[in-house]
């Protein structure tokens, strides 16, 4: 049966790949499945458009989770059911991975018939239990909203962004700066287990992570979500005209008819453990497990040089009971 990996914020396909033969792209194609790397609009492999340029159009940059969950979720399952010619496939998301996920499963019922199991890699989507810096989002997500409006920016963090390129330079060239990055850029966001993700790693997380893909757009989305309101876009006074209501429709999760496996980290500061159990409970067919090692955390599920160990055997366990 095919699995179909899909990434996190700011991330592309390449996350499934970097640990080479222990990433979970090869393991899984070793252990026999046809496994098949997504995309999400504006990444470095998903730029692509009938009449935009991603480059200069800005247009192109009008989306958030719910494009990506209404639109080109559904299109990458379509394009995998019709070239493997099958019915179903397996669906394994990472961090915005399962949030766009569910927000396909809340507004696209049909498509859980075409999804056998969705395995969900530090599932996202309550989240007000957020810690380290993650839970400052409430704070920075507006004032970083109105700074980017204010400089009339359409694209997060592109790959050619001065910013970007900035950090790439400051964490690739210079050993002395690899703890800084690490511990600056990532264990403070996504939380701490320096036993699974090295310092000589730091380079090559920082040269593949930031891929480009995210809109200004979805920091307004991603801000709604830290205050509580779990649903599409607010536009306020333009609600009516957008979905024919005064408020915009919540994300309807008893929707999501898969067998949904929601595997968390204990010491994962934005797919927290008590917002994955508020997720389990409104899931109507979900299964919860929390990963043995005290210290997993955000990133682990993709980048850990401990996954045949810390990983593998589990997810091995869930593609076997559940498909």
């Amino acid at each position: 049966m095919p699995i179909l990996l899909l990434h996190g914020f700011l991330d592309s396909s390449d996350t499934f790949c970097l640990r080479r033969n222990s990433s979970p792209a090869i393991y899984l194609t070793k252990a026999g499945y046809d496994v098949w790397l997504g995309n999400m609009r504006g990444n470095r492999y998903s730029r692509r458009h009938i009449t935009l340029n991603a480059d200069i159009d800005r247009n192109y940059w009008n989306f958030t989770y719910h494009e990506n969950g209404y639109y080109d979720y559904p299109a990458i399952i379509d394009k995998v059911l019709s070239r493997t010619d099958k019915k179903q496939l397996i669906v394994i998301g990472h961090s915005q991975g399962t949030l766009n996920y569910f927000v396909m499963g809340s507004t696209r019922p049909d498509y859980n018939d075409k999804v056998k199991l969705f395995i969900a890699l530090a599932p996202i989507f309550y989240s007000r239990n957020n810690r380290g810096v993650a839970a400052l989002a409430p704070l920075v997500l507006p004032l970083a909203y109105k700074v980017l409006k204010a400089l009339d920016q359409v694209e997060l963090l592109g790959q050619n962004s001065l910013l970007v390129k900035a950090l790439q330079e400051m964490c690739t060239k210079f050993k002395q700066s690899y703890k800084v990055c690490i511990h600056g850029l990532l264990f403070s966001v996504f939380g701490v287990d320096e036993d699974q993700i090295e310092l000589e790693f730091v380079p090559i997380i920082m040269k593949q992570y930031f891929a480009g893909g995210a809109s200004v757009k979805t920091i307004a989305h991603a801000n709604q979500f830290t205050h509580g309101h779990y649903g599409q876009l607010d536009y306020g006074v333009r609600n009516m005209e957008m979905y024919g209501s005064l408020t915009a429709p919540l994300y309807n999760l008893t929707n999501i008819s898969t067998k949904v496996v929601l595997m968390v980290g204990r010491n994962d500061f934005v797919a927290t453990v008590s917002d994955t159990m508020k997720l389990l409970d409104a899931l109507p067919n979900a299964t919860y497990f929390e990963m043995p090692r005290n210290l997993f955390s955000h990133m682990d599920f993709v980048w850990s040089n401990q996954m045949p160990k810390y990983l593998f055997p589990y997810l091995h366990k869930f593609l076997d009971e559940y498909q």
